[in-house]
């Protein structure tokens, strides 16, 4: 027999009725004289987590449907398949990073992958962000040299205007200086092959840094600069001779990071106020 999933909403009902012991018959409510004990009741929520977990989040596919794309493939070929692939990784959780990365890294070596990518950027939808943030996020970890135009164009679009609205909604503008901030990254991150930085993309980056008309983007350049030269001393020597004044804050502001211990992070954090903000 097909296995039948139960709505989740409908099971803690079902879990709360027999929990609290309550039976219904007409418009009469009665006591039931056992209920369950609550440490069975988490158990048996605990395992409905552990199913839906398992039904909801299967390892994504992303390297196997790469890996039928022949290599050296046209940009038509590339632009059919590559959106199933992109879905994939789109729906990736923690779990599944090696899986993007090894995505990624069989995609390097195709000559046509970043003109197949920006094709399909420029078909999605505006307002469908996230989706336009993931194909940003493959063209930075691919880091070509060809992509620096693409990333370029998408940088330097007219942004919408600044409207006021609910705080906590984001505005449209917010949303395409997150677009905007994720190709900054993709800029910053380009290398070549022997893992030296681009000097056309450093540039780009350096620009953007000192004249976009994003304050947020031009945060998020500062720091991709500094992220991708190891927050070294004559990098920020670099920024602090470039950049106006009252942006010299941001250039060695602690970051928190993945790995980073929390203390440290604390001490260098409070002697970066001493000095800039008090």
């Amino acid at each position: 027999m097909r296995n039948q999933r139960i709505p989740f909403l409908l099971f803690i009902l079902l879990v709360s009725l027999i929990f609290y012991g309550v039976s219904f018959k007409g418009d009469q409510k009665k006591e039931l004289k056992t209920k369950l004990p609550e440490s069975l009741v988490v158990k048996m929520i605990d395992q409905y987590h552990a199913q839906h977990e398992l039904i909801e989040k299967k390892p994504i596919q992303s390297l196997d449907l790469a890996k039928k794309i022949l290599p050296n493939a046209s940009v038509g070929d590339l632009r059919e398949k590559l959106p199933d692939i992109l879905l994939e990784i789109e729906r990736a959780s923690k779990r599944d990073l090696l899986l993007v990365y090894e995505t990624i890294t069989h995609f390097r070596k195709q000559p046509n992958i970043i003109l197949a990518l920006s094709d399909i950027y420029n078909s999605i939808p505006d307002d469908r962000y996230q989706a336009r943030i993931v194909v940003l996020e493959v063209i930075g970890e691919l880091q070509r040299e060809d992509a620096i135009e693409f990333l370029k164009s998408v940088i330097w679009e007219a942004l919408p205007p600044i409207t006021r609205g609910p705080a906590d909604r984001i505005t449209k503008r917010e949303y395409e200086e997150m677009v905007q901030g994720k190709a900054v990254q993709g800029m910053a991150y380009i290398r070549k092959d022997e893992g030296d930085l681009v000097a056309g993309a450093v540039n780009e980056l350096l620009l953007v840094l000192k004249s976009h008309p994003s304050h947020s983007v031009r945060l998020m350049a500062i720091d991709a600069f500094m992220w991708n030269h190891s927050d070294s001393k004559e990098a920020a020597s670099t920024l602090y001779q470039v950049l106006p004044k009252d942006y010299h804050k941001f250039v060695e502001r602690p970051r928190f990071y993945r790995g980073a211990i929390q203390k440290t992070f604390e001490e260098h954090l409070e002697a970066w106020r001493k000095k800039w903000i008090q």
